[in-house]
């Protein structure tokens, strides 16, 4: 559906106001949060949004990770009212060294987690962020409730992931 344009002092109907204001919701990480020697995903404390029962949402999350060489990695999920089924895709691309672009798919009806997402700058390239993004459709049951994004690191080994400031999470709700 394209866009609607609202002429300069025309007054927006409500059915406008709530296609374009209240059907999109975004969350945004205000400050850097780091986790060490935890292999078991939580939520993260600020990407998190309220979802309605019964519709569909385009899912869209930018993610800016670091962990050090050696570092434990990073895997990530979602927790969702229940009845929620994700499907989706990420991608994560490594700065340093080959530049590869890893890809991952997203059933949570099979396996739940993005794991072994390769935040590690494993080729001794440090301070520099790995960037991870996921898109995909939730299609919620009949309980409203928190999406939120959960994480850790793939391996607990005592170096500390750190998830960046200005993550965000993006949700637009289309039915």
């Amino acid at each position: 559906m394209a866009m609607k344009i609202i002429s300069v002092g025309a007054p927006v109907g409500a059915a406008d106001m709530n296609e374009y204001f209240v059907n999109t919701k975004f969350a945004t990480k205000p400050n850097d949060d780091s986790r060490a020697s935890t292999a078991t995903a939580t939520n993260d404390p600020d990407l998190q949004l309220q979802v309605d029962a019964n519709k569909l949402y385009l899912l869209e999350v930018h993610l800016v990770i670091y962990s050090p060489v050696g570092g434990g990695n990073f895997k990530c999920g979602f927790n969702a009212p229940a009845g929620s089924i994700l499907y989706g895709s990420g991608f994560c691309h490594d700065p340093a060294g080959s530049g590869n672009v890893v890809l991952y798919s997203y059933d949570s009806t099979v396996n739940g987690l993005f794991t072994g997402v390769n935040a590690g700058n494993s080729n001794g390239v440090t301070g520099l962020n790995d960037t991870f993004m996921i898109s995909g459709i939730l299609d919620t049951a009949g309980t409203a409730g928190t999406l939120a994004l959960k994480w850790a690191q793939s391996s607990s080994n005592g170096n500390s992931t750190t998830l960046r400031g200005g993550s965000s999470m993006l949700v637009r709700r289309v039915s």
